[in-house]
Protein backbone atom coordinates (compact mmCIF):
# COMPACT_ATOMS: atom_id res chain seq x y z
CA UNK A 1 0.00 0.00 0.00
CA UNK A 2 1.49 3.69 -1.12
CA UNK A 3 2.25 5.99 1.84
CA UNK A 4 0.73 9.77 1.59
CA UNK A 5 3.13 11.35 -0.84
CA UNK A 6 4.99 8.02 -1.93
CA UNK A 7 4.59 6.79 -6.00
CA UNK A 8 5.15 3.19 -7.16
CA UNK A 9 7.75 2.76 -9.42
CA UNK A 10 5.79 1.27 -12.70
CA UNK A 11 9.22 -0.76 -13.47
CA UNK A 12 10.88 -2.19 -9.63
CA UNK A 13 7.52 -1.16 -7.91
CA UNK A 14 9.21 0.29 -5.27
CA UNK A 15 7.66 3.05 -3.01
CA UNK A 16 9.30 6.34 -3.92
CA UNK A 17 9.28 9.46 -2.12
CA UNK A 18 9.29 12.64 -4.30
CA UNK A 19 12.99 13.52 -3.42
CA UNK A 20 13.51 9.68 -4.33
CA UNK A 21 12.18 10.20 -7.88
CA UNK A 22 13.67 13.62 -9.46
CA UNK A 23 13.71 13.79 -12.92
CA UNK A 24 10.78 11.22 -13.01
CA UNK A 25 13.63 8.70 -12.92
CA UNK A 26 13.57 5.81 -9.92
CA UNK A 27 16.13 6.28 -7.95
CA UNK A 28 16.36 2.41 -7.15
CA UNK A 29 16.43 1.14 -10.82
CA UNK A 30 17.59 4.29 -12.34
CA UNK A 31 14.75 3.80 -15.30
CA UNK A 32 12.48 6.86 -15.86
CA UNK A 33 8.82 6.94 -15.90
CA UNK A 34 6.38 9.57 -17.72
CA UNK A 35 4.08 10.43 -15.29
CA UNK A 36 4.96 12.58 -11.95
CA UNK A 37 1.94 12.70 -9.81
CA UNK A 38 3.00 16.05 -8.33
CA UNK A 39 2.92 17.66 -12.09
CA UNK A 40 -0.35 17.14 -13.19
CA UNK A 41 -3.56 18.25 -11.58
CA UNK A 42 -4.88 14.47 -11.97
CA UNK A 43 -2.00 13.01 -9.51
CA UNK A 44 -1.67 10.19 -12.38
CA UNK A 45 1.22 7.88 -12.03
CA UNK A 46 2.29 5.44 -14.51
CA UNK A 47 0.57 2.29 -12.94
CA UNK A 48 -2.43 5.05 -12.15
CA UNK A 49 -2.95 5.59 -15.64
CA UNK A 50 -2.76 2.16 -16.76
CA UNK A 51 -5.27 1.32 -14.74
CA UNK A 52 -7.45 4.16 -16.01
CA UNK A 53 -6.92 2.78 -19.32
CA UNK A 54 -7.53 -0.65 -18.24
CA UNK A 55 -11.31 0.23 -16.75
CA UNK A 56 -12.23 2.15 -19.53
CA UNK A 57 -10.97 -0.16 -22.70
CA UNK A 58 -11.36 -3.46 -20.81
CA UNK A 59 -7.90 -4.85 -21.76
CA UNK A 60 -7.66 -2.86 -24.50
CA UNK A 61 -11.45 -4.07 -26.52
CA UNK A 62 -13.40 -1.03 -26.70
CA UNK A 63 -12.19 1.92 -28.43
CA UNK A 64 -12.58 5.61 -26.27
CA UNK A 65 -11.33 9.49 -26.86
CA UNK A 66 -9.06 11.49 -25.44
CA UNK A 67 -12.09 13.20 -23.59
CA UNK A 68 -13.54 10.34 -22.35
CA UNK A 69 -10.07 9.04 -21.08
CA UNK A 70 -9.96 12.03 -19.49
CA UNK A 71 -13.07 12.31 -17.88
CA UNK A 72 -12.22 8.92 -16.31
CA UNK A 73 -8.92 9.96 -15.55
CA UNK A 74 -10.61 12.84 -13.09
CA UNK A 75 -12.65 10.94 -11.34
CA UNK A 76 -10.82 11.34 -7.83
CA UNK A 77 -10.10 14.12 -7.95
CA UNK A 78 -13.71 15.31 -8.79
CA UNK A 79 -14.83 12.74 -6.01
CA UNK A 80 -12.48 15.23 -3.30
CA UNK A 81 -14.41 17.94 -4.51
CA UNK A 82 -17.74 16.67 -3.45
CA UNK A 83 -18.85 18.57 -0.57
CA UNK A 84 -19.51 16.76 2.85
CA UNK A 85 -20.65 17.87 6.19
CA UNK A 86 -17.19 18.43 6.98
CA UNK A 87 -16.86 21.11 4.13
CA UNK A 88 -20.54 22.86 4.71
CA UNK A 89 -19.42 23.43 8.10
CA UNK A 90 -16.08 24.65 7.54
CA UNK A 91 -16.73 28.13 8.67
CA UNK A 92 -18.55 26.77 11.97
CA UNK A 93 -15.88 25.32 13.55
CA UNK A 94 -13.37 27.63 13.20
CA UNK A 95 -15.54 30.69 14.39
CA UNK A 96 -16.68 28.64 17.41
CA UNK A 97 -12.67 28.53 18.33
CA UNK A 98 -12.26 32.23 17.22
CA UNK A 99 -15.12 33.37 19.01
CA UNK A 100 -14.11 31.70 22.04
CA UNK A 101 -10.65 33.17 22.31
CA UNK A 102 -12.12 36.66 21.17
CA UNK A 103 -14.57 36.52 24.69
CA UNK A 104 -11.73 35.70 26.49
CA UNK A 105 -9.39 38.63 25.12
CA UNK A 106 -12.04 41.01 24.76
CA UNK A 107 -13.37 40.25 28.61
CA UNK A 108 -9.93 40.31 30.08
CA UNK A 109 -9.10 44.09 28.41
CA UNK A 110 -12.42 45.69 29.33
CA UNK A 111 -11.64 44.14 33.20
CA UNK A 112 -8.88 46.11 32.82
CA UNK A 113 -10.39 49.47 31.38
CA UNK A 114 -13.69 48.99 34.21
CA UNK A 115 -15.88 48.02 31.30
CA UNK A 116 -18.29 45.36 32.17
CA UNK A 117 -17.36 42.00 31.19
CA UNK A 118 -20.17 40.89 29.34
CA UNK A 119 -18.63 43.11 26.48
CA UNK A 120 -16.79 40.36 25.77
CA UNK A 121 -19.23 37.46 25.80
CA UNK A 122 -21.46 39.63 23.51
CA UNK A 123 -18.66 39.92 21.13
CA UNK A 124 -17.45 36.17 21.21
CA UNK A 125 -21.25 35.13 20.49
CA UNK A 126 -21.36 37.87 17.47
CA UNK A 127 -18.09 35.87 15.93
CA UNK A 128 -19.78 32.35 16.60
CA UNK A 129 -22.91 33.80 14.98
CA UNK A 130 -20.86 35.41 11.99
CA UNK A 131 -19.64 31.64 11.74
CA UNK A 132 -22.99 30.44 11.30
CA UNK A 133 -24.04 32.69 8.91
CA UNK A 134 -21.31 32.42 6.33
CA UNK A 135 -21.86 28.45 7.00
CA UNK A 136 -25.58 28.96 6.44
CA UNK A 137 -24.74 30.92 2.92
CA UNK A 138 -22.39 28.81 1.90
CA UNK A 139 -25.02 25.54 1.90
CA UNK A 140 -27.75 27.44 -0.18
CA UNK A 141 -24.93 28.17 -2.93
CA UNK A 142 -24.61 25.30 -5.93
CA UNK A 143 -22.18 23.28 -6.11
CA UNK A 144 -19.49 24.59 -8.97
CA UNK A 145 -16.56 22.16 -10.05
CA UNK A 146 -14.97 21.55 -13.73
CA UNK A 147 -12.08 19.37 -14.56
CA UNK A 148 -8.85 21.37 -13.57
CA UNK A 149 -7.42 20.21 -17.26
CA UNK A 150 -9.13 20.50 -20.69
CA UNK A 151 -8.86 18.53 -23.52
CA UNK A 152 -5.66 20.07 -24.38
CA UNK A 153 -3.89 20.33 -21.50
CA UNK A 154 -4.62 16.66 -20.66
CA UNK A 155 -2.88 15.67 -24.22
CA UNK A 156 -0.12 17.55 -23.44
CA UNK A 157 0.45 16.94 -19.89
CA UNK A 158 0.00 13.59 -20.00
CA UNK A 159 -0.55 12.19 -23.51
CA UNK A 160 2.26 13.64 -25.04
CA UNK A 161 4.52 12.46 -22.02
CA UNK A 162 2.89 9.06 -22.45
CA UNK A 163 4.18 8.36 -26.20
CA UNK A 164 7.53 10.48 -25.29
CA UNK A 165 8.49 7.07 -22.80
CA UNK A 166 6.58 4.62 -24.16
CA UNK A 167 6.80 5.49 -27.95
CA UNK A 168 2.65 3.64 -27.80
CA UNK A 169 -0.51 4.99 -27.40
CA UNK A 170 -2.49 3.92 -24.94
CA UNK A 171 -4.24 0.55 -25.88
CA UNK A 172 -8.23 1.13 -27.48
CA UNK A 173 -7.00 5.34 -27.86
CA UNK A 174 -8.86 6.23 -30.91
CA UNK A 175 -6.03 8.13 -32.97
CA UNK A 176 -6.59 9.87 -36.30
CA UNK A 177 -5.67 6.57 -38.58
CA UNK A 178 -8.87 5.51 -36.98
CA UNK A 179 -10.90 8.60 -36.56
CA UNK A 180 -10.30 8.79 -40.45
CA UNK A 181 -11.85 5.38 -40.39
CA UNK A 182 -15.10 6.14 -38.61
CA UNK A 183 -15.67 9.33 -41.00
CA UNK A 184 -15.54 7.10 -43.88
CA UNK A 185 -17.81 4.65 -42.17
CA UNK A 186 -20.50 7.29 -41.21
CA UNK A 187 -22.82 6.81 -44.09
CA UNK A 188 -23.42 3.11 -43.32
CA UNK A 189 -25.97 1.57 -42.77
CA UNK A 190 -28.45 3.51 -45.22
CA UNK A 191 -30.05 6.01 -43.27
CA UNK A 192 -33.03 4.73 -45.41
CA UNK A 193 -33.23 0.91 -43.95
CA UNK A 194 -32.34 1.71 -40.24
CA UNK A 195 -34.46 0.15 -37.18
CA UNK A 196 -33.68 3.01 -35.16
CA UNK A 197 -31.81 6.49 -34.77
CA UNK A 198 -29.43 7.75 -32.01
CA UNK A 199 -28.76 11.33 -31.24
CA UNK A 200 -26.53 12.72 -28.69
CA UNK A 201 -25.31 16.48 -27.94
CA UNK A 202 -21.62 14.88 -27.42
CA UNK A 203 -19.62 14.53 -30.41
CA UNK A 204 -17.11 11.91 -28.74
CA UNK A 205 -19.74 9.51 -27.76
CA UNK A 206 -21.27 9.32 -31.41
CA UNK A 207 -17.21 9.12 -32.36
CA UNK A 208 -16.96 6.14 -29.94
CA UNK A 209 -20.11 4.19 -31.15
CA UNK A 210 -19.00 4.85 -34.63
CA UNK A 211 -15.42 3.24 -33.54
CA UNK A 212 -17.04 0.31 -31.65
CA UNK A 213 -19.10 -0.25 -34.74
CA UNK A 214 -22.41 0.23 -33.15
CA UNK A 215 -24.29 0.74 -36.17
CA UNK A 216 -23.20 -1.85 -38.10
CA UNK A 217 -23.77 -3.91 -35.43
CA UNK A 218 -27.35 -2.46 -34.14
CA UNK A 219 -28.44 -1.42 -37.68
CA UNK A 220 -28.57 2.21 -36.19
CA UNK A 221 -27.32 5.66 -37.49
CA UNK A 222 -26.11 8.15 -35.40
CA UNK A 223 -27.02 12.22 -35.51
CA UNK A 224 -26.30 15.32 -33.81
CA UNK A 225 -28.92 17.13 -31.83
CA UNK A 226 -28.30 20.07 -33.99
CA UNK A 227 -27.52 21.73 -37.00
CA UNK A 228 -24.77 21.20 -39.25
CA UNK A 229 -25.85 17.62 -40.41
CA UNK A 230 -23.75 16.01 -42.86
CA UNK A 231 -25.51 14.78 -46.02
CA UNK A 232 -25.99 11.40 -44.24
CA UNK A 233 -26.98 13.12 -41.39
CA UNK A 234 -29.46 15.21 -43.12
CA UNK A 235 -30.83 12.39 -45.37
CA UNK A 236 -31.69 10.41 -41.79
CA UNK A 237 -33.35 13.57 -40.17
CA UNK A 238 -35.70 13.69 -43.10
CA UNK A 239 -36.55 9.96 -42.91
CA UNK A 240 -36.86 10.60 -39.04
CA UNK A 241 -39.79 13.58 -40.00
CA UNK A 242 -41.39 11.22 -42.53
CA UNK A 243 -41.85 8.34 -40.20
CA UNK A 244 -43.19 9.23 -36.46
CA UNK A 245 -42.58 5.42 -35.67
CA UNK A 246 -39.57 5.59 -36.09
CA UNK A 247 -37.60 5.18 -32.79
CA UNK A 248 -35.16 8.03 -31.63
CA UNK A 249 -33.05 7.20 -28.79
CA UNK A 250 -31.37 9.71 -26.91
CA UNK A 251 -28.06 9.87 -24.85
CA UNK A 252 -27.01 13.03 -22.70
CA UNK A 253 -25.61 14.50 -19.64
CA UNK A 254 -27.71 13.77 -16.03
CA UNK A 255 -28.23 17.95 -16.19
CA UNK A 256 -30.94 19.73 -16.38
CA UNK A 257 -30.52 20.18 -20.20
CA UNK A 258 -30.29 16.71 -20.45
CA UNK A 259 -33.38 16.46 -18.93
CA UNK A 260 -35.23 18.35 -21.19
CA UNK A 261 -33.43 16.95 -24.24
CA UNK A 262 -36.08 14.82 -24.98
CA UNK A 263 -38.90 17.59 -25.40
CA UNK A 264 -36.49 19.86 -26.96
CA UNK A 265 -34.93 17.54 -29.47
CA UNK A 266 -38.66 17.28 -31.35
CA UNK A 267 -38.65 21.51 -32.28
CA UNK A 268 -34.43 21.18 -32.93
CA UNK A 269 -35.25 18.20 -35.54
CA UNK A 270 -38.57 19.61 -36.62
CA UNK A 271 -40.34 16.02 -35.85
CA UNK A 272 -43.74 15.54 -35.15
CA UNK A 273 -45.97 15.40 -32.17
CA UNK A 274 -45.33 12.18 -30.64
CA UNK A 275 -42.59 10.89 -32.01
CA UNK A 276 -41.36 7.41 -30.95
CA UNK A 277 -38.56 8.72 -28.07
CA UNK A 278 -36.70 6.39 -26.12
CA UNK A 279 -34.74 8.66 -23.30
CA UNK A 280 -31.54 5.91 -22.64
CA UNK A 281 -30.00 8.63 -20.15
CA UNK A 282 -27.99 9.51 -18.15
CA UNK A 283 -30.50 9.97 -15.56
CA UNK A 284 -29.72 11.85 -12.84
CA UNK A 285 -30.90 8.56 -10.56
CA UNK A 286 -28.67 6.05 -12.70
CA UNK A 287 -25.76 8.85 -11.74
CA UNK A 288 -26.89 8.72 -7.83
CA UNK A 289 -26.96 5.02 -7.69
CA UNK A 290 -24.09 4.21 -9.44
CA UNK A 291 -22.05 6.98 -8.07
CA UNK A 292 -20.62 8.93 -10.72
CA UNK A 293 -18.63 11.06 -11.60
CA UNK A 294 -19.94 14.59 -9.93
CA UNK A 295 -18.93 17.99 -11.79
CA UNK A 296 -21.06 20.98 -11.28
CA UNK A 297 -22.23 24.31 -12.32
CA UNK A 298 -25.14 26.93 -11.87
CA UNK A 299 -28.60 25.71 -13.05
CA UNK A 300 -30.24 28.43 -14.88
CA UNK A 301 -33.85 29.45 -12.83
CA UNK A 302 -35.81 29.22 -16.20
CA UNK A 303 -34.52 25.62 -16.78
CA UNK A 304 -35.05 24.43 -13.03
CA UNK A 305 -39.08 26.26 -12.85
CA UNK A 306 -39.23 23.43 -16.25
CA UNK A 307 -38.11 20.82 -14.49
CA UNK A 308 -39.69 21.89 -11.30
CA UNK A 309 -42.95 20.76 -13.10
CA UNK A 310 -41.64 17.27 -13.97
CA UNK A 311 -41.41 16.26 -10.16
CA UNK A 312 -43.37 13.19 -9.83
CA UNK A 313 -45.69 13.96 -6.61
CA UNK A 314 -46.20 9.98 -6.53
CA UNK A 315 -42.71 9.62 -5.59
CA UNK A 316 -43.11 6.56 -8.07
CA UNK A 317 -40.51 5.75 -10.23
CA UNK A 318 -40.80 6.47 -14.11
CA UNK A 319 -41.55 3.79 -16.23
CA UNK A 320 -39.29 2.35 -19.29
CA UNK A 321 -39.61 4.28 -22.14
CA UNK A 322 -42.43 7.25 -20.23
CA UNK A 323 -42.26 10.21 -22.27
CA UNK A 324 -41.50 13.12 -21.16
CA UNK A 325 -39.82 11.10 -18.27
CA UNK A 326 -40.73 12.76 -14.48
CA UNK A 327 -38.45 13.01 -11.83
CA UNK A 328 -38.23 12.47 -8.40
CA UNK A 329 -37.99 14.78 -5.60
CA UNK A 330 -34.34 13.69 -5.01
CA UNK A 331 -33.37 14.25 -8.63
CA UNK A 332 -34.51 17.31 -8.59
CA UNK A 333 -33.08 18.59 -5.23
CA UNK A 334 -29.97 16.81 -6.89
CA UNK A 335 -30.01 19.32 -10.11
CA UNK A 336 -30.93 22.16 -8.06
CA UNK A 337 -27.76 21.66 -6.24
CA UNK A 338 -25.33 22.01 -9.07
CA UNK A 339 -24.67 18.24 -9.69
CA UNK A 340 -24.38 16.85 -13.19
CA UNK A 341 -23.13 13.76 -14.42
CA UNK A 342 -21.58 14.25 -18.09
CA UNK A 343 -22.54 11.62 -20.78
CA UNK A 344 -18.53 11.43 -21.26
CA UNK A 345 -18.15 10.12 -17.88
CA UNK A 346 -19.77 6.83 -18.68
CA UNK A 347 -17.47 3.97 -20.30
CA UNK A 348 -17.58 2.70 -24.15
CA UNK A 349 -19.60 -1.01 -22.98
CA UNK A 350 -21.98 1.63 -20.89
CA UNK A 351 -22.74 4.02 -23.29
CA UNK A 352 -23.54 0.30 -26.08
CA UNK A 353 -25.53 -1.19 -23.60
CA UNK A 354 -28.22 1.75 -22.92
CA UNK A 355 -28.10 1.70 -26.89
CA UNK A 356 -29.40 -2.01 -27.05
CA UNK A 357 -31.81 -1.46 -23.68
CA UNK A 358 -33.47 1.44 -25.46
CA UNK A 359 -34.07 -0.95 -29.03
CA UNK A 360 -35.75 -3.43 -26.80
CA UNK A 361 -37.62 -0.96 -25.29
CA UNK A 362 -38.82 0.13 -28.71
CA UNK A 363 -38.94 -2.50 -30.60
CA UNK A 364 -41.11 -2.37 -33.43
CA UNK A 365 -43.69 -5.28 -33.53
CA UNK A 366 -42.47 -6.43 -30.06
CA UNK A 367 -45.81 -7.28 -27.52
CA UNK A 368 -44.67 -6.01 -24.93
CA UNK A 369 -47.72 -7.48 -22.50
CA UNK A 370 -45.41 -10.75 -23.65
CA UNK A 371 -41.83 -9.83 -21.98
CA UNK A 372 -42.58 -7.58 -19.04
CA UNK A 373 -39.04 -7.59 -17.83
CA UNK A 374 -37.55 -5.03 -20.01
CA UNK A 375 -33.55 -6.30 -18.74
CA UNK A 376 -34.93 -9.97 -19.66
CA UNK A 377 -35.64 -8.80 -23.25
CA UNK A 378 -32.40 -6.24 -23.68
CA UNK A 379 -30.47 -9.12 -22.79
CA UNK A 380 -32.14 -11.43 -25.50
CA UNK A 381 -31.47 -8.45 -27.79
CA UNK A 382 -27.67 -8.07 -27.33
CA UNK A 383 -27.37 -12.10 -27.46
CA UNK A 384 -29.30 -11.68 -30.87
CA UNK A 385 -26.40 -9.24 -31.91
CA UNK A 386 -23.65 -10.76 -30.06
CA UNK A 387 -22.80 -7.44 -27.63
CA UNK A 388 -22.13 -10.22 -25.00
CA UNK A 389 -18.40 -11.37 -26.44
CA UNK A 390 -19.04 -7.57 -28.33
CA UNK A 391 -16.37 -6.25 -29.66
CA UNK A 392 -14.17 -10.02 -30.26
Amino acid sequence: MEERGTMRCPHCHADLKYRERSNRTCSRCKKAFALEPKENPFQLHDLAFRKVVEQLSQGGRWSYTVDQLRHRAGRKVAAAQVPSCAGAFGCLIPSVVIGIFVGIFVTNVAQTNQVPAVVGVIMGVLVVLLGIAITAYRMTLPFKFALPMNTQKFTDTILNRWWSRYREQPPGLIDQAVLNQVQMDAARPDPHQVRAVVACPEPDVLTCLRANRAPERLNIQLIPTREPFTPTEQATVERLRRAPGLPLVLLHDASPAGCLLAENIVQWLGLQPGHTIVDAGLHPEEAMREKMMRLGTSPPKQTLRLLQKRVSASGAPPAPGQHPRPLSQKEFDWLKKGYYTPILAATPVGLVKKVVNALSQAAPGRDREQTPDPEQQAQQEARDVGFMTWPA
